[in-house]
């Protein structure tokens, strides 16, 4: 699904806005994590791009920004150069957070992607995505190349699941866990 044009606009202009949104407070709260510790987490959805900067020893945010809707020709289709303006737009909302965090890509010790798809984890290779262009690719080398460094990347659900199972409010640790998901995919 293609974002509405004048929509994403606004939406840039939000994620703009950002920057002099972070606060005081959001600064010295990222200042106190050791860069080894903060993880840039990024979120493929099929109409969206969600970033947040994490800290790995708690699971808390320490600072997010407003989605960017995702916009590329649909339906996606087998091609690199189709991949180009999401690999742009995933580049510049990273760049952005970081921005708005007061911090640089050296300053973040992981970067963690998750996203919708039939995908390899292990190879980055993905064989099949319905809502994104990145159909028979290596989005792990993608990714790498445009973020200047290495990516842990897994499936969207897979991910869900296993956030849930370790921090979330459900279940206790180590207790059986069903997940359904709903979403544009």
């Amino acid at each position: 699904a293609k974002a509405d044009p004048k929509n994403g606009i606004a939406q840039a202009n939000l994620v703009a806005d950002a920057v002099i949104l972070a606060g005081e407070m959001e600064f010295q709260r990222i200042a106190a994590v050791p860069a080894a510790d903060r993880v840039l987490a990024i979120e493929l959805g099929g109409t969206y791009i969600r970033v947040a900067l994490i800290d790995r020893r708690t699971g808390e945010i320490l600072l997010e920004i407003p989605d960017l809707p995702i916009e590329y020709p649909y339906p996606p289709q087998e091609s690199s150069q189709n991949s180009v303006p999401v690999l742009d737009q995933i580049e510049e909302h990273s760049r952005r957070l970081l921005a708005a965090a007061g911090l640089v890509r050296a300053e973040v010790g992981a970067v963690s992607v998750s996203s919708a798809g039939d995908l390899n984890e292990e190879t980055g290779y993905v064989k099949l995505q319905f809502q994104l262009p990145f159909t028979k690719q290596n989005l792990r080398d993608l990714l790498r190349g445009r973020l200047g460094c290495e990516v842990l990347l897994s499936n969207d659900m897979t991910a869900a699941v296993l956030a849930e199972a370790r921090n979330g409010n459900v279940v206790q640790p180590g207790e059986p866990l069903a997940y359904l998901t709903v979403s544009s995919g």
